[in-house]
């Protein structure tokens, strides 16, 4: 996935706690301010994101969930506050 988004843009940044950092291919591994972003892709369920606090989500962000990551409290209050978060597989 991350190739292919670079294919449109170099700004693509890919996180992941068991990872080492690497400037090169723009990985992370400590969890950035998700207001820097403009879209924000969820696809592996490390349980750093899934206790991921609701105050890191912003309105100006577009969020999607690829992989069932993010808890049902979190997609609920997403949803409550209208912050734009698209499940795979929600008809909604």
């Amino acid at each position: 996935m991350l190739k292919s988004l670079k294919k449109y843009t170099n700004n693509v940044f890919l996180y992941d706690p068991f990872i080492e950092k690497n400037d090169k291919l723009n990985t992370i591994n400590k969890l950035p301010k998700l207001k820097k972003f403009d879209v924000v892709i969820f696809v592996n369920a490390h349980k750093q994101l899934k206790n991921i606090s609701f105050n890191k989500f912003v309105k100006n962000t577009i969020y999607f969930d690829l992989n069932n990551v993010l808890s049902d409290k979190i997609i609920k209050k997403c949803k409550k506050n209208n912050i734009l978060l698209k499940v795979l597989g929600d008809k909604k």
